[in-house]
């Protein structure tokens, strides 16, 4: 967690660019506890920095389907999308599958609305999926989605 908000704080919301991080309250306070000392609280970055604490799969796919009701941010971050479906009944994968595509068009949603505001590098998600062994790093595995189109 603590590189994606230096991701967040110093490529995007010092840029004026909205930062929009959905994660589980749990998670990232047992992973963040020592972060905290070394941020400037003063930072007017953090302004444009936005938490959504989600606590299972299905509160993050009824938000994903309605984010198009809220500002479009330029850069979305998704903490442990793994963490959302463990312990999940055998709908686990189905569900995965539809909060990765509703991931991908909020990106697109995104992605159009900050271009009409101006914003002209456009709107994109980072994804961290946590290795199985723990959250000793937050280098884990990455995916970076972008909003380009497919070309047909």
């Amino acid at each position: 967690m603590a590189i994606m908000l230096n991701i967040a704080l110093k490529m995007f919301a010092r840029a004026n660019r909205k930062v929009l991080i959905l994660c589980r309250r749990k998670a990232v306070y047992e992973r963040t506890r020592n972060v905290a000392q070394y941020l400037d609280h003063d930072d007017e970055a953090f302004k444009l920095v936005y938490m959504k604490y989600l606590n299972n799969s299905e509160e993050l796919i009824e938000y994903l389907a309605q984010i198009h009701h809220c500002e479009a941010p330029s850069l979305i971050i998704m903490d442990d999308l793994a963490s959302f479906f463990k312990g999940v009944s055998d709908n686990s994968h189905k569900n995965h599958v539809k909060a990765v595509a509703l991931l991908k068009n909020a990106v697109q949603w995104a992605n159009m609305a900050v271009k009409r505001e101006g914003d002209e590098m456009g709107s994109r998600a980072i994804v961290c999926d946590q290795e199985s062994t723990g959250y000793q790093s937050d280098l884990s595995r990455f995916y970076d989605i972008k909003a380009d189109f497919p070309k047909l």
